[in-house]
């Protein structure tokens, strides 16, 4: 069951372990001043919780249109077979 739910969920799981490993580089010091941000104020948590939210948002959303294709893709192949045997029973 674990298998099927990280299965049905990986484009959200894969952008949300990505936004939280983005989120964890920028708070390390180093980079911060790398990238110019060591004078900005820290980031708050309703900050992260916006960016980690839309990066969710996101996964759920490419996880749905690939449900709903496969599931469509699924019912045209078995439309397609079904045509095909009735031509063959009906027309052999």
């Amino acid at each position: 069951m674990i298998r099927q739910l990280l299965s049905i969920f990986a484009v959200t799981i894969a952008f949300g372990a990505g936004a939280a490993a983005t989120e964890i580089m920028l708070q390390i010091e180093f980079v911060r001043t790398y990238l110019g941000l060591a004078n900005d104020a820290a980031v708050s948590l309703p900050g992260i919780a916006r960016y980690l939210g839309v990066a969710l948002l996101a996964g759920l959303i490419v996880d749905g249109l690939r449900a709903s294709a496969a599931h469509w893709w699924e019912r045209n192949r078995q439309l397609a077979h079904d045509l095909e045997d009735l031509f063959k029973s009906n027309l052999a």
